[in-house]
This record gives C-alpha cells, structure tokens and sequence, in this order.
C-alpha cells in the first residue's frame, strides 16, 4: 500500500506533466492519452489519481501560479512599497520565456471560461491575486504614495486590469515591447498616479 507521501508524489508528477501538456498545447491539449505519456504512466494511473479533470486542472494550476509566487515573492519585500508593486508587475509580465509560457496558458484558461471549472480556478487565482496587490497598495497608501481616500481594493484591481492588457500586448507584438525594461513600472506609475523619473 502506497505510503500518503508516495501518494501526495505522485499526484504532484502528473499534475507537473498535465502542466507541461497545457504549456504546449494550450487546453485543448489535455487529454488522458497526452499527460500519460508525458508522466511516462498508464492512463489508468492518471484516472486513478484524478478521477475528474476539474482536480487535475486546479493541480495544474495551483503548480503554476506557485512558481510565479515564487517570483513574485521576492519582489514583494522591497521597500518602500511603491517600489515593491513596480516589481511585483514586472515580475508578472512576459519578460522571461518562463513566464511568456505561463501567459499562453493563463490565455488559454481564458479562452475557456465559459466551462465551469476553469472559470472557478480563474476566480481563485485572480481573487489571489487581486489579494496580493491590495496588500501592497495598502502598504503604499500607509506609506503616503497613495491617495488617503483611495480604495486599495479598487486601485489593485486597475493595476492587474492594466497588466493584463500589457502582456498581451507584448505577446502580440512580440520583443518590440521586451525591449522597454521599466514598462511594468511606467504601467504601475499611472494606476497609482505617480510620476517616475527617467
């Protein structure tokens, strides 16, 4: 009898080889067939361990937006806090093959939100993230960089509104944006009505 550890492995390795499916083939990809054979295990074993592929994608999902955390985690200590959010934004914008993969895929989500069990993981993720930027507003309105009668609910929210339309904007046309390395930060300047120097 397998061990809860095992278990726990396992499910996390098919979950990391459904991932590397969708970061290929988009959603449309994710068949049983496709993850078995990226998993090197039977399709039985993928059934066994996700018997509904709703578990599967919120396990794929989870493993992605844990390695952007990742990332983005390291730019959240910064200080002071409006420093902090530049980051945070630059961090989450396509500037890296790594997180150009990860955009594709998050589009790929989008692309399906009328299923129901992608537009939940979308609501979780976005709430999380929407989270994670009011945390930092709220910090930058402590901190006299925003206005006091702001809502860091609401300006947070503009702020990812805004990073949304700038990724997509530089998957579109490519390295051209790339090349402009303080865009996150000229993007979070205007959410927060800042003016950053050259």
């Amino acid at each position: 009898m397998q061990s809860a550890a095992d278990v726990g492995a396992r499910r996390n390795a098919i979950a990391a080889a459904a991932l590397r499916v969708m970061q290929r083939q988009g959603l449309d990809g994710l068949k049983v067939r496709a993850i078995a054979a990226e998993a090197g295990a039977s399709t039985g074993a993928i059934t066994h361990h996700f018997p509904f592929k709703s578990d599967l994608l919120a396990a794929a999902s989870e493993l992605l937006a844990s390695q952007v955390r990742a990332r983005i985690k390291r730019a959240e200590a910064a200080q002071p806090a409006l420093v902090a959010i530049q980051r945070t934004m630059r961090y989450a914008l396509p500037l890296t093959p790594e997180m150009r993969v990860h955009w594709r895929v998050w589009i790929s989500f989008w692309a399906r939100s009328s299923d129901a069990d992608v537009a939940r993981i979308l609501r979780s993720d976005y709430a999380d993230w929407h989270e994670q930027l009011t945390k930092l507003v709220g910090r930058a309105q402590s901190e006299g960089d925003v206005a006091a009668c702001a809502d860091p609910a609401l300006v947070a929210r503009g702020l990812a509104a805004m990073l949304d339309g700038v990724a997509i904007g530089m998957l579109r046309d490519g390295s051209r944006l790339a090349t402009r390395p303080r865009l996150a930060e000229y993007s979070a300047a205007d959410g927060l009505g800042q003016n950053i120097s050259d």
